[in-house]
């Protein structure tokens, strides 16, 4: 089956549309970074990958995390890690290296691009709604000396997790008004 850009049917369009324009001057912020990481490289393959944050608004989150899974579970790629407070989700979507090569590429904008398709393909017809965030970033995987490097064109299915870091925070506005202190809890998802 080949994904098209932009989705066929009009309601899915109209959501992916409405995602694009949520991100659009963070990844516009984030090409101009790549860009000065390329020069700064020479022209050779950069270390640096592109990290993708998305929140999305979620009442009582906090205290509903089973149905906060099973509406993750309908996500084809999993994030790396899961923030969960009172009022939103927050996901976040990082390069999944190998175990024994660090990963370079040759940034374009054409590459951010795709990946950035391929984090809103991953949000259409899911119940992870309303998106009130997305912001991208880059992270970098330090090439070490006695580590080797491996030429990649990463594509947005390598940014899938085997396990997220799933993350439980009181907000601490909420917690005032309840009479407790900021709580932060971590859990394992597979």
């Amino acid at each position: 089956m080949k994904q098209y850009i932009v989705p066929a049917l009009p309601t899915e369009r109209a959501q992916y549309e409405r995602c694009y324009q949520l991100g659009l001057e963070s990844l516009v912020a984030t090409e101009r970074q790549l860009r000065i990481q390329q020069s700064q490289c020479a022209g050779e393959p950069v270390s640096w990958f592109p990290q993708f944050t998305v929140r999305c608004q979620a009442f009582h989150a906090d205290q509903r995390l089973d149905e906060v899974r099973q509406v993750l579970s309908e996500l084809q790629i999993k994030p790396t890690s899961i923030t969960v407070t009172s009022a939103w989700v927050e996901l976040t979507f990082e390069l999944a290296p190998g175990s024994a090569t660090a990963p370079v590429w040759q940034a374009t904008d054409g590459g951010l691009c795709r990946l950035y398709d391929g984090l809103l393909n991953n949000f259409i017809q899911t119940n992870v709604q309303p998106l009130t965030q997305i912001r991208v970033g880059l992270s970098d995987f330090e090439v070490a000396s006695d580590v080797t490097s491996q030429l990649i064109r990463p594509n947005f299915k390598q940014y899938s997790a085997a396990t997220s870091r799933l993350t439980v925070m009181t907000l601490p506005d909420v917690a005032k008004k309840q009479g407790q202190q900021s709580v932060r809890r971590l859990y394992q998802l597979k």
